[in-house]
This record gives structure tokens, C-alpha cells and sequence, in this order.
């Protein structure tokens, strides 16, 4: 992971915005450091809600409708909060492709994007039911 370049004179508010210079009245600053804690707080819960095995083969879209209800206790506004989502589930879903593709490696298979070339064993793997294979479970577990 790169490390953020720092540049004289800007306040870094949240991990992908950059707001102008430090010479903010201190009620944007304030502001700002508050919708950066809700979105770290935001990110927090759904790594800790979605990040485990729990999510594992379920949609963006599937997470997004269970979690529209609750949008309100972050009380952010509605783009930030649905782009922190989409954003978080995009990395929790990277880090799952990540470990199928390890086990795959592990058991001397080659990845394969075209549904018509997958392998059974990537098949189980996207799908969840590697639960029910104590090899797979045990390879999962591990990475």
C-alpha cells in the first residue's frame, strides 16, 4: 500500500478527499473532522458486520438493500455514505478473490474468468459451499 503524499498547507479529511488549505474557519474544520470520524465509523462497522466469512459470495447489491435502514445512524449525507459502502464492500470483496485465487494456487489450479472454463473447486469456492469440504475449509481458513 502506497503512503500518502503530504503537501504543505492541505488537510487531508477522509482517505480519497482533499480539502484546500488549513486556513478553514473553524467550523468547516470542525465539520470536516466530523463526517471523517462517521466515515471511519461507517467503515468500521461494515469490515466488522461483512468482512468475515459471513459475506462471503453475497452481492453489493444484497448488503446495500440490508443495510439502507440503518443509513441513518451515521447521518451522513447520502452520496458519501453510499459511496464508503460500495467503496468497503468492493475492498471486502477484493480480499475474498484474494484467498480463492491462494487456494487455487495452493492446490496447483489456475484461475479462470470465463464461467464455461471455472473448475469445480473454484466454482465451490465463489459460491460459499467450500464449507462443506473439510480440504477447501481447512485451505480457506488458512489464507
Amino acid at each position: 500500500m502506497a503512503r500518502k503524499k503530504k503537501v504543505k498547507g492541505v488537510k487531508s479529511v477522509t482517505k480519497i478527499a482533499i480539502v484546500g488549505t488549513l486556513k478553514l474557519n473553524k467550523w468547516k474544520s470542525a465539520e470536516l473532522d466530523l463526517i471523517s470520524s462517521r466515515l471511519g465509523s461507517l467503515r468500521s462497522d461494515l469490515w466488522n458486520e461483512f468482512g468475515s466469512l459471513k459475506a462471503w459470495g453475497i452481492s453489493e447489491y444484497v448488503i446495500d438493500k440490508a443495510l439502507r435502514p440503518r443509513n441513518s445512524k451515521y447521518q451522513l449525507p447520502a452520496k458519501l455514505w453510499e459511496a464508503t459502502l460500495y467503496d468497503v464492500i468492493g475492498d471486502i470483496h477484493a480480499v475474498q478473490a484474494s484467498c480463492i485465487e491462494k487456494v487455487l494456487d495452493a492446490l496447483n489450479i489456475k484461475y479462470q474468468k470465463a464461467m464455461d472454463k471455472k473448475t469445480v473447486a473454484q466454482r465451490i469456492l465463489e459460491s460459499g459451499e467450500w464449507e462443506l469440504h473439510p480440504r477447501l475449509h481447512k485451505l480457506v481458513r488458512f489464507f
